[in-house]
């Protein structure tokens, strides 16, 4: 049987562990916001990027883009909506 000194160093080390897991932990859950929040940021400047492409794909035709500025504005300054404004440049492009 473990003297007391010994499950005393165990219960030490076991006390330790946990906290190192807790640490790994939280640091893990705060890689994954980062990321989410990079994830989201990179969404928006796609959704920007492409609908300055389809306000510039539009300037020859100016009743379509002033058709459009409504919705290629909300959509960019949502910049939340990528497959919204990719689909009115693959209607612009379509014809």
């Amino acid at each position: 049987m473990p003297s007391s000194a010994k499950l005393s160093q165990l219960d030490d080390k076991v006390a330790k562990a946990r906290l190192a897991l807790e640490a790994l932990e939280q640091s893990r859950k705060d890689e994954l916001k980062r990321i989410e929040d990079k994830q989201r940021e990179a969404e928006g400047l796609v959704a920007s990027i492409i609908g300055h492409a389809v306000i510039a794909a539009c300037r020859a035709n100016s009743s379509l883009l002033d058709s459009l500025r409504p919705t290629i504005l909300e959509s960019i300054s949502k910049k939340s909506d990528a497959n919204r404004v990719t689909r009115l440049f693959d209607d612009i492009a379509a014809g």
